[in-house]
């Protein structure tokens, strides 16, 4: 994950404000229920379900998981996301 954009925030604090969440207050998650808090907001947010999806993409990338190429294809994540998420 880059360091910074620009204004100084980070990518997925751009991402999770987009999202209406509020990026201090929630990430970085540090233990398992604090993600599973922060997909839960995802999940609540204003987004639609494609983008709920592929903000989780990004996180779970961001977490090193290895069950990303699995959640990708279960949940149909267009490739252009994958292929965004992939360049950071």
């Amino acid at each position: 994950m880059p360091s910074s954009e620009p204004n100084g925030a980070l990518f997925i604090d751009e991402l999770l404000a987009i999202a209406c969440i509020d990026p201090n207050a929630i990430y970085p998650p540090r233990i398992p229920d604090a993600f599973l808090a922060l997909q839960d907001a995802i999940n609540n947010s204003p987004l639609d379900y494609v983008k709920h999806n592929c903000l989780l993409y990004y996180l779970l990338k961001a977490w090193n998981d290895n069950r990303i190429a699995l959640f990708a294809q279960a949940k149909a994540i267009p490739r252009q996301y994958v292929i965004l998420s992939d360049g950071y």
